[in-house]
């Protein structure tokens, strides 16, 4: 259900939750306010360009780009397995991976 486009009856109404068409504009409207200044409070700006340290990503090979491909593919088809198979692996192998990233507690 997406959040900002669903409508709940309005209470106020005498048509059983659409006054009109409008539906619950008020509520829409704060929702997608919201939104939109997190989305201003994320943007940068040309002045904070000027002052930022350029990254320069180098992109991954063809094979490595059609092993992402394949794995975002079979994510999105199955996700919730993928997931659980990343957690018990992660489970199993924690210590080692944790030595391999540089990661302490």
């Amino acid at each position: 259900e997406c959040h900002i486009l669903s409508r709940r009856p309005d209470p106020n109404s005498n048509r059983g939750g659409r006054g009109k068409g409008q539906g619950d504009v008020g509520g829409g409207r704060r929702q997608i306010d919201k939104f939109l200044e997190e989305i201003k409070t994320k943007h940068i700006t040309s002045a904070d360009l000027a002052n930022a340290k350029q990254i320069h990503i180098k992109p991954p090979d063809r094979v490595i780009r059609q092993v992402i491909d394949l794995l975002a593919k079979y994510v999105a088809k199955y996700g919730e397995e993928f997931e659980e198979a990343v957690r018990v692996d992660v489970s199993r192998n924690r210590h080692d991976i944790q030595a391999t990233l540089g990661e302490s507690r």
